[in-house]
């Protein structure tokens, strides 16, 4: 490529006319003429640079003599010391005494010191020995050789030429013009001498045993006198032979077969079969006896002897009815256990027998002391994880073994190896188990007490819904002087459902107006109606109590009071209350059962023997109560009878007043209870109206029909 510029050096460019009049801006070309170009100088042009020598000797520290191009600067020799006058400081002693001590009090402490521990005389110091610092030290130790290197280091060699990178245009053509000025050669030593290291070495003393040729290297059995001696074993272990008759304590038996864990079949000499261990645990023998756990016949050094009680294995699956049965026994044993002291840490499954008397284990449960470490034992698909561990027992390892037990009673199938999880719960579709077996199947830090699971299992036990069927009819009577029926009857039932509580409520009762008192029908409404409000939460007592207090206050001071005959039910369970002459009865199986007691005066006299039962009948005292609502305004101890029964389904509770058990005999009752239920209240009044009704007739009959 050819440079448009001139290469002669002058500057073509024209004067600008316009440009100010300051001092004219030089050009290019003439700063290259006015300034010599620097060349820099390659790195082989350079001079070699003298080598400094090595100051090995004491003489190259006395003067050390550096020469310029200017100047010439001498350094002073140093002293003797090594040091250079600048380092050297002037060393000078002070004497100090101190003007306040006391010749007096000096030689009072040092007669004091004297007499404590003895008189000291100078100069009696022992001399400790002190090495001057030219003392010879003898030499003990060889001296260390001196390392002289093999071969010696091969020769530096020179760094190659690193050229700069070529210029061009101008500042190419300005270094071609310039002088060159070439650096000094710097020349480094052709060999590097390593420094020899100072080695010591320490001589090792050997110490050498010499070997006495009277003692011998071994002693014989002879002149050991810690040889062990074998004795002779006096226990002879017991054993178990086949159809060998063998005899512990009072019961004689011969092995018929061997089973696993340990145990063994036999048979007594009467025939019975019987199970045999060897190893027994010996908590067998602390536990009280419970009906689903075997009774040991024998327990002593030898072993110990179960009868075999014959049933059928159980099998897997079950229903879910049978399931929560078989679990709800075996938690009640759980639960006593616990109560004792005592955790179940396993039993065997095919050890659990069906007899007629329910669910029986064959072969007693391993158990351990709560608070004490267990015994570790592992049975696939039931042992809980920490007994595996040894830790000490809580009482819930056996929460996990029977809800590892309803699983496989549920399914048919082992609990897997690492535990239950949510989706295998939820395989099993029935309502509240998945909820009980997580609470069971939870690390022991997570899971329910056997108290707990009790609790739990009772939610899963869906009681059968109780329903109950009330019928009540009542008359004012034939007799004319009575023209209102003072008797009163009230009844009601309700169903509660909650997730702890499910329960059925009657509650019934009837109240016998006093003939002959003012406003009797106001004191047996008063006593009905308040009952109805109040029983379903108060207790049978409390309640009466209340209506006695609504007797007097409905009376308002007039004279009149009430007989009250009162039941709650909840469920299957039954409580009466009762105050005067109305009656309550319970009609079971075909039989008519009076459970009230007239507080009357006639049946105080049967009671004392002063009158017959048929003379009390035809009594005219008949309707002289001693007992009544309204006539007590102060609260009595046993003043209200009370009484608690149970109903099945197909019983009944009869309540009446006296207008018609005293009018209709009790055979007659008890065939007029074995009809359906309406014609049964039916054909009491017309028994009542029968017979010439000269007192008011009420009767309510309930039946549980379901």
């Amino acid at each position: 490529m050819t440079d448009p510029r001139p290469q002669d050096g002058t500057d073509t460019r024209e004067e600008d006319d316009t440009s100010s009049s300051g001092p004219a801006t030089p050009s290019v070309t003439d700063a290259t003429e006015q300034t010599p170009a620097v060349v820099a100088p390659e790195p082989h042009e350079m001079p070699d640079a003298p080598a400094t020598p090595l100051v090995d000797t004491a003489e190259d520290l006395v003067t050390d003599v550096q020469t310029a191009e200017d100047s010439t600067t001498v350094i002073a020799p140093v002293n003797e010391e090594g040091l250079e006058p600048q380092d050297v400081l002037e060393e000078q002693t002070f004497d100090f005494e101190s003007p306040h001590v006391d010749p007096e009090l000096e030689k009072q402490i040092e007669e004091q010191v004297q007499s404590v521990h003895g008189a000291h005389e100078p100069g009696t110091e022992p001399e400790v020995p002190v090495t001057e610092p030219g003392q010879e030290v003898p030499e003990d130790l060889p001296p260390a050789p001196t390392e002289t290197p093999d071969q010696d280091l091969p020769p530096a060699q020179d760094t190659p030429a690193i050229k700069d990178p070529e210029p061009e245009g101008e500042i190419r053509a300005q270094e071609e013009d310039g002088e060159e000025n070439p650096a000094p050669e710097v020349h480094l030593p052709e060999t590097l001498e390593p420094v020899p290291a100072i080695q010591v070495s320490f001589p090792v003393p050997q110490v050498e045993v010499p070997e006495s040729p009277d003692q011998p290297l071994e002693a014989t059995a002879a002149d050991d006198f810690l040889e062990e001696e074998i004795l002779p074993s006096t226990f002879e272990e017991p054993t178990l032979k086949l159809e060998e008759t063998q005899q512990w304590g009072n019961v004689n038996f011969k092995v018929t077969d061997a089973l696993a864990r340990g145990w063994f079949k036999a048979t007594s000499d009467s025939g019975q079969g019987l199970l045999v261990h060897m190893q027994p645990q010996a908590l067998w023998g602390s536990l009280l006896a419970h009906r689903i756990a075997p009774r040991a016949l024998y327990s002593g050094a030898e072993g110990v002897i179960f009868p075999d009680t014959p049933g059928e294995v159980l099998t897997f699956p079950r229903s879910f009815p049978e399931a929560l049965g078989l679990i709800e026994a075996l938690s009640q044993y759980l639960f006593s256990l616990f109560k004792q002291g005592y955790a179940l840490i396993d039993l065997d499954p095919d050890g659990l027998v069906m007899t007629p008397e329910g669910l029986r284990l064959r072969f007693p449960p391993r158990l351990a002391r709560l608070g004490e470490p267990v015994t570790t034992v592992y049975r696939e698909g039931f042992t809980a994880p920490e007994v595996m561990s040894g830790l000490a027992a809580t009482g819930k390892e056996g929460v996990y073994f029977l809800g590892a037990l309803l699983y496989r009673l549920m399914t048919g199938e082992l609990l897997p190896a690492e535990g239950a999880s949510r989706t295998l719960l939820n395989t099993i579709q029935v309502s509240g188990v998945p909820q009980v077996l997580y609470q069971a199947l939870q690390p022991a830090s997570k899971r329910v007490n056997p108290e707990q699971w009790r609790s739990a299992l009772n939610l899963l036990k869906i009681p059968p819904t109780v329903e109950w069927k009330v019928v009540a009819r009542s008359t004012v009577g034939l007799n004319p002087d009575r023209p209102v029926n003072e008797d009163s009857y009230a009844y009601r039932t309700e169903q509660i459902y909650t997730h702890h509580l499910r329960q059925t409520l009657l509650i019934a009762c009837v109240s016998d107006g006093m003939g002959g008192m003012e406003a009797g029908e106001v004191a047996s409404q008063a006593a009905v109606g308040t009952f109805l409000k109040v029983a379903g939460t108060d207790n049978i007592e409390d309640a009466i109590w209340k209506c006695n207090q609504a007797v007097l206050d409905d009376m308002n001071g007039r004279d009149g009071g009430c007989t009250f005959s009162g039941i709650v039910a909840r469920d299957s369970q039954v409580i009466l209350g009762h105050v005067g002459d109305t009656r309550a009865y319970q009609f079971s199986g075909c039989v008519l059962k009076q459970i009230s007691k007239d507080h009357s005066l006639v049946a105080a006299l049967v009671a004392s023997g002063m009158m017959t039962a048929e003379e009390a009948e035809q009594s005219p005292d008949r309707n002289k109560v001693l007992r009544s609502l309204g006539s007590l305004k102060q609260r009595q101890t046993d003043y209200v009878m009370q009484h608690t029964f149970t109903v099945a389904v197909g019983d009944r509770i009869l309540l009446l007043s006296d207008g018609v058990w005293g009018e209709v005999g009790f055979d007659d009752l008890q065939g007029f209870m074995e009809l359906p239920l309406e014609q049964a209240a039916d054909r009491m009044i017309q028994a009542s109206l029968a017979s010439g009704a000269p007192d008011n007739a009420t009767v309510l009959i309930a039946e549980r029909i379901q």
